[in-house]
């Protein structure tokens, strides 16, 4: 097991001969047997020190969630940055963000969200029984023109195939569309904006980031592999877009309207 990502002494809230207690991190359980570890640490430590298992996470943190939770198990090393991503949308900020035309700027992004709500539903519709898609949706949008360019919905079920995600989906087809082949110079979504109805995975956002993609709106955050926060790491890209959540408030009732039936796990990459 590899605990490179973790730090390999953590303190205690234990106390001894009025000293705190800290515990060092040795190796994986099976990297070695129980027993002849504590033989080891009999002969060759003093005072003999303890061993016992401990709970610790087996993967590295890349967002601040997973840093939180995985930190609860054992200290980890990779802290992510504070402040990754851009406000969330909706807020009081709106304006400083959407420039002086606010309001038909705030009207046509949530009529665009509300119509990626309606799309995921299509799963519904297209597999009325059997083996359903994922209810997650993407919709491509030049935000020049209020034009929409794409709208994918989740396939990696019916397709069997793990990489058909809504985004990776809405960028194939703006590849192979006719607005795009005169424009092989260019990247596939500059300046776009992409809708969709959950945070994208860490895979959807780095071909958002290659794609050149202007803006992404979505609506339901996924704490575990929700991954909007790699935009802004400077060690990983060099191009940035706006990431904006959903988090109710004005236009709430619009978005809301939507009858949604929803079937994903906490632990689906969207």
């Amino acid at each position: 097991m590899n605990l490179t990502h973790l730090f390999k002494v953590r303190k205690t809230t234990f106390q001894e001969n009025s000293l705190p207690i800290r515990e060092i991190l040795l190796c994986g359980k099976d990297s070695i047997d129980s027993q002849k570890l504590r033989t080891l640490l009999w002969e060759h430590t003093d005072p003999v020190l303890r061993p016992r298992v401990a709970l610790v996470s087996k993967w590295n943190a890349h967002t601040r969630t997973q840093f939180e939770a995985f930190s609860k198990l054992w200290p980890v090393k990779a802290k992510p940055e504070k402040k990754r991503y851009g406000p969330r949308c909706w807020s009081a900020n709106l304006g400083s963000f959407l420039g002086p035309n606010v309001s038909a700027q705030g009207k046509d992004m949530k009529r665009f969200l509300a119509e990626t709500i309606r799309i995921s539903q299509q799963v519904y519709v297209d597999n009325p029984s059997g083996l359903n898609d994922l209810p997650i949706a993407t919709l491509v949008v030049d935000p020049t023109t209020s034009t929409i360019l794409a709208a994918t919905y989740d396939t990696r079920i019916s397709s069997q195939n793990p990489i058909n995600h809504s985004i990776i989906s809405a960028i194939n087809l703006l590849a192979v569309s006719c607005r795009n082949q005169r424009y092989r110079a260019k990247h596939y979504a500059s300046g776009y904006d992409f809708y969709t109805t959950h945070e994208p995975c860490m895979m959807c956002c780095s071909a958002m980031i290659h794609s050149r993609v202007r803006r992404c709106i979505f609506w339901k955050p996924m704490a575990y592999t929700g991954a909007k926060g790699m935009t802004w790491r400077k060690e990983l890209n060099r191009h940035k877009y706006m990431v904006f959540e959903f988090v109710g408030g004005e236009g709430e009732n619009e978005v809301s309207a939507v009858e949604v039936r929803e079937a994903i796990h906490w632990d689906v990459c969207a």
